[in-house]
C-alpha cells in the first residue's frame, strides 16, 4: 500500500492490532499538540509499521508511520 505519513510532530499514544483485522493490520494513535487541547487521532488499517513507532515515541512531520492496508474483509468473492 501507499505510505502513510505523520502530518505534524506528535507523540505515539498507542499502537495496537486493528480490530477489523488483528494480526494483519495495526492502529496507531498519535497525540498532536494543540492550543488549548491536544488532538488524539487514530490512524487505522496500517501495515508495515516501523518498530520505532512505539508508545511514547516522538514522530516528526513527514515521518512514515506505515503503509495503507488492504481494503475489505476476507478473501471471499463478492457479487
Amino acid at each position: 500500500g501507499a505510505p502513510v505519513y505523520a502530518v505534524a510532530d506528535a507523540t505515539v499514544s498507542s499502537r495496537a492490532p486493528d480490530q477489523n483485522a488483528p494480526g494483519e493490520r495495526e492502529t496507531v494513535q498519535l497525540r498532536y499538540p494543540g492550543n488549548p487541547l491536544d488532538y488524539l487521532i487514530d490512524h487505522t488499517n496500517l501495515t508495515s509499521v516501523p518498530s520505532a513507532i512505539q508508545v511514547g515515541a516522538r514522530v516528526t512531520r513527514g515521518q512514515v508511520m506505515g503503509a495503507v492496508g488492504p481494503i475489505g474483509f476476507g478473501s471471499a468473492a463478492r457479487a
